[in-house]
């Protein structure tokens, strides 16, 4: 049965494997192989994550022998892209229940282990960030280090703009899904990663509306919140770069416009920054 098992495991992945060589088939097939996974799905992840120990970060770095186009990190990104297909098998409206949500501890486990691999980062951080986007699972992507994963991503990739869209898009769900998730992002220095990230990525319209939502979520959630950002050095100036992004590409950023006038309320030294940053006309605006 042990044997079965692993043939099924290793014919998953190498689905997986074909499936992440053509991305527009990624998000069309889920469930296919989430069934193919069968009763094997135990056996299956418990292989997953033997063999995602294998070759450590440091193998994955470009030239050595698991670098980039190496077989062993294209059986990383195998391993990835079938973890993705059966996390993807799981829907809002199934909560908790969905058995394939087995998966989520090993694609944390990967992107742990896989940290200097761009593709790999992109893959689970793009995972996570559909997980989030619906309340209770992203309560358990957080519950079980979702939120320390993807914040070692984005640290180890920040020039990376792909990987980035993908961790701010999962911040952003996990920020609005409850205030413990909040607390946990703001004791985690999310502040200061999403301050650095959109800095970096001043002309990336997604990436900024995600930021500017997910800052501005964090800095009303609670008054610890709303001190990350208003102490973080250009905090403001990154938020209100980020708006003004957003008003010339057309994309929302109202809850933006809330937390930025809440940090300027009776605090001179923030309205001249702000002011200097060209967001005046935000601070009047209605939301």
């Amino acid at each position: 049965a042990e044997q079965a098992a692993e043939q099924a495991a290793e014919q998953a992945a190498e689905q997986a494997a074909e499936q992440a060589a053509e991305p527009s088939c990624q998000d069309e097939q889920p469930a296919a192989l989430a069934g193919h996974a069968g009763t094997y799905l135990g056996a299956l992840l418990d292989w997953v994550g033997r063999v995602s120990s294998l070759h450590a970060d440091g193998d994955a770095a470009e030239g050595g022998a698991g670098g980039v186009g190496s077989p062993q990190a294209k059986l990383q990104h195998g391993l990835t892209a079938l973890l993705a297909a059966l996390l993807s098998a799981a829907r809002p409206g199934d909560g908790l229940q969905h058995p394939e949500l087995a998966a989520l501890q090993p694609l944390l486990g990967l992107m742990r282990t896989q940290r200097a691999d761009a593709e790999v980062q992109w893959g689970g951080c793009r995972v996570l960030a559909r997980l989030a986007a619906a309340g209770s699972l992203a309560k358990e992507v957080a519950r079980v280090g979702g939120v320390k994963t993807i914040l070692l991503s984005m640290r180890a990739h920040v020039r990376n703009a792909e990987v980035q869209a993908e961790a701010c898009r999962a911040v952003r769900g996990i920020a609005d899904a409850s205030e413990g998730c909040r607390r946990l992002l703001v004791e985690s220095n999310a502040m200061s990663m999403l301050a650095a990230v959109m800095k970096r990525h001043s002309l990336h319209a997604e990436l900024q509306q995600d930021g500017c939502a997910a800052l501005a979520q964090l800095a009303l959630g609670s008054e610890a919140g709303m001190r990350s950002l208003r102490t973080e050095k250009e905090g403001v100036e990154v938020l209100v770069g980020g708006m003004l992004l957003c008003a010339r590409e057309k994309r929302d950023f109202a809850l933006a416009v809330v937390a930025l006038q809440s940090l300027a309320a009776g605090d001179p030294a923030l309205v001249k920054r702000i002011e200097r940053a060209n967001g005046t006309k935000y601070l009047a605006a209605q939301p």
